[in-house]
């Protein structure tokens, strides 16, 4: 409304319901506007003497946005219109009814939001991690959770330039025409896009699931050649997400065999082992036993030391299915999960007792618990 006023009567009473430009949506009673339709009619009869007073009278009403008809029939009929109309100045549906017929309104109050949905936005939600591959212009291929097995396109419009502090992600506007009304606010549409990697000649690409994260450091457990059936860790330098993988930058060749299922398995027994692992790059070195010491000896101590090692992979194995679950969750960037599922890796954590855990556990378990805590 450009004028206050009561509202006499709506026309349009539902959200959903169609309307068009120039459509009276309802009728107001405005004394401060009737005054100045009066001050008009007054200024009319002097107008050849005074133009001024004429032009000023006429300007109030055009500042009310009147139309030059509604001034001109006023000014036709010689007396005020008392139930003024107002008009859509757009096509398109009602999406919100904010006032009943009797409300009195002020100036600058909303009576509905329509919008014209003959072209729709689409808001997606680009990852932090992936922001490097979408780019204004870029084509858009997407569907619709509620039209399934149909599939539409659209170019990207813009990018945001700031991203959510909160989700880590910004958003990327696609501009579609919707001439049919099939589109509608609030659908749920998931895009995919393709991307030319920048890289000079063939790129090294690994799974997501090869890869071991700590703090700074990424790890793969490479394939011997040396020896059948055993691994050794190695430190990568990672480059471009290409979701799901990554491109190696440094410390793999193209044709050597890693590990790509069951990884944390894999360096959970080099934990045991004494071996370099994700959680201690320095090999633990054990003294040399010394020659006196006799066979028998020996074998009992190998005895309680595989008793011991059993027991202590059965105590790690709930362990692990949260370090899994939670290192899951954060490389879907999913916060809520991963605050679940480190509150279940500390309380795993805090049940293993020391007794069959190898003296390096200690040190280990103090990582782990502050892995718990920041998060």
């Amino acid at each position: 409304t450009h004028f206050p006023g009561r509202i006499e009567k709506l026309t349009v009473s539902f959200k959903g319901e169609r309307v068009k430009e120039g459509q009276v949506l309802a009728y107001v009673y405005a004394p401060e506007l009737i005054r100045a339709q009066e001050e008009l009619l007054e200024a009319q009869k002097v107008q050849e003497s005074q133009p001024a007073l004429f032009r000023s009278a006429l300007d109030k009403l055009q500042n009310w946005k009147l139309s030059e008809a509604q001034v001109q029939r006023v000014l036709n009929a010689k007396k005020p219109i008392k139930k003024f109309p107002i008009r859509a100045d757009v096509n398109g549906y009602v999406l919100e009814k904010n006032v009943h017929q009797g409300d009195y309104l002020g100036q600058g109050d909303k009576l509905y939001t329509i919008a014209d949905l003959s072209k729709v936005w689409l808001m997606f939600d680009v990852h932090e991690s992936d922001l490097s591959w979408v780019n204004q212009g870029d084509l858009v291929h997407f569907t619709l959770e509620a039209l399934p097995g149909e599939q539409f396109k659209g170019s990207i419009s813009q990018v945001d330039p700031v991203i959510d502090p909160q989700t880590r992600v910004a958003g990327a506007r696609v501009e579609v025409p919707n001439p049919q009304g099939r589109l509608r606010p609030e659908m749920l549409a998931r895009g995919t896009l393709r991307a030319t990697l920048d890289e000079k000649g063939e790129a090294l690409v690994i799974p997501e699931s090869a890869v071991l994260w700590t703090g700074e450091r990424s790890v793969v457990y490479v394939k011997s050649k040396a020896s059948q059936g055993s691994y050794a860790m190695r430190e990568v330098r990672l480059g471009t997400s290409l979701n799901p993988g990554f491109v190696v930058q440094e410390g793999l060749r193209s044709g050597e065999e890693i590990v790509v299922h069951g990884t944390f398995s894999v360096d959970a027994a080099a934990q045991l082992a004494g071996k370099p692992s994700m959680m201690n790059p320095k090999h633990n070195h054990r003294p040399n036993r010394p020659e006196h010491v006799p066979r028998r000896v020996e074998r009992t101590k190998g005895h309680a030391a595989k008793a011991s090692s059993e027991k202590a992979r059965a105590a790690l194995k709930p362990l692990l299915h949260a370090y899994l679950a939670l290192k899951d969750a954060l490389v879907k960037d999913d916060t809520a999960g991963a605050l679940i599922h480190a509150d279940k890796l500390s309380r795993v954590l805090g049940k293993i007792k020391a007794k069959p855990m190898p003296p390096s556990w200690q040190q280990h378990s103090n990582k782990l618990k502050s892995v718990g805590e920041k998060a």
